[in-house]
């Protein structure tokens, strides 16, 4: 069975170890140092419990078995300056514990984030993804569309990296 839940202080611990997990199977090449800093910085309890607490902010997991197996962030008052829209929500994150890679759980917390930004009276939903990563098309596919383009301002990310679109999607009324 396949539930998606909000996620508390107490599921902080699953998901340090899940995104863990996907960021080393998927982004460490991006990365100088295989991703260690921004993981230590990013995954930090502390760090973690703030957000979670960040008015705004919202955390999911998609539970299988009622093992966290995903999990995803968005911000519900984030819109993009450049995008025309005022009231948007942002997919800050979306991660996937490499072993259930393509038995449709992104897309299913894809649809979900997309749901919670409807429910909330959002106009739109968008994300930043990395022009190289294999993500792209997989947004893509399911109807954003380029609307920006940024750049990571990380320095140990290596120079090829760190070109970054911004994807929107809008309702179609």
């Amino acid at each position: 069975m396949t539930s998606i839940k909000r996620c508390i202080e107490n599921d902080i611990p699953t998901l340090i170890e899940l995104v863990r997990a996907s960021y080393l199977a998927h982004y460490t090449h991006l990365w100088r140092d295989g991703g260690e800093r921004y993981l230590a910085e990013a995954l930090h309890p502390e760090r973690l419990r703030g957000e979670m607490a960040t008015a705004g902010a919202e955390f999911y997991g998609i539970r299988v078995e009622g093992k966290i197996r995903g999990m995803l962030k968005l911000n519900v008052h984030q819109h993009w300056p450049t995008s025309g829209v005022e009231s948007a929500a942002e997919l800050e994150r979306i991660y996937l514990h490499p072993q259930v890679k393509g038995k449709g759980l992104g897309r299913c917390l894809l649809h979900y984030a997309e749901q919670r930004a409807r429910q909330l009276g959002k106009e739109a939903i968008w994300l930043k993804v990395v022009d190289s990563s294999p993500a792209l098309g997989f947004y893509q596919k399911f109807g954003y569309q380029a609307i920006d383009r940024t750049q990571l301002d990380f320095e140990l990310v290596h120079p090829a990296y760190q070109k970054m679109y911004i994807l929107e999607k809008r309702w179609e009324e």
